[in-house]
């Protein structure tokens, strides 16, 4: 395993898709009324405000044996991670997170009314997912790399989020923990593996 290296975003690179929360909630309609797109903006506004990304991230060597996939010295059975990773001699593991504040926004919105409680935690999954598409992108340049692929997707049990924050130091380096029933705190937070093809 190389050094764990730290990542934080370019101010303002981080861009939400509201589209993509509203997915979330279910609302599929190709124009949303107006009422309900000037709560998500204006949600959307204390988000962007609220979220402090960090992550922290390392590179392993893959060693596929005996029906397991070696990620570093950690050993994963998972047909669906040795799937993604096939052909790939080494990874990235990383863990990511935007920060505890979201989680008291989303609570402070919940108290005013669960529409915007239910749009504030939409936000912050796709605020998430946006910061991570950003490290994505960041370790991919001139690379060619695999889709990151999560604990708790297919077979790869969600319990090696806890495995994956221990290698990465990540509550030291990020403030990222896990709870005893395997939540991350704070909630919108990732832990994935990042392919590295040969």
């Amino acid at each position: 395993m190389n050094g764990i290296e730290l990542y934080f975003p370019v101010r303002g690179s981080v861009v939400p898709d509201t589209r993509e929360a509203l997915r979330y909630i279910g609302v599929t309609s190709i124009s949303p009324d107006d009422k309900l797109l000037s709560v998500v903006e204006d949600v959307n506004t204390e988000i962007v405000r609220a979220a402090k990304y960090a992550a922290c991230y390392t590179s392993v060597d893959c060693v596929y044996r005996d029906g397991l996939i070696m990620l570093g010295d950690l050993p994963v059975r998972s047909k669906d991670l040795v799937k993604n990773l096939s052909n790939c001699g080494a990874a990235f593991i990383f863990a990511a997170t935007s920060g505890a504040e979201i989680d008291r926004l989303i609570s402070r919105e919940m108290v005013k009314s669960s529409v915007r409680g239910l749009i504030a935690d939409s936000l912050g999954s796709a605020a998430i997912e946006a910061f991570c598409d950003n490290l994505n992108r960041s370790l991919s340049d001139n690379i060619k790399t695999r889709p990151r692929f999560s604990p708790g997707y297919g077979d790869f049990n969600i319990t090696f989020q806890k495995n994956l924050i221990q290698m990465l130091d990540a509550r030291r380096k990020i403030g990222l923990s896990l709870t005893d029933s395997c939540m991350m705190t704070p909630s919108k937070s990732v832990t994935a593996v990042i392919g590295i093809e040969s």
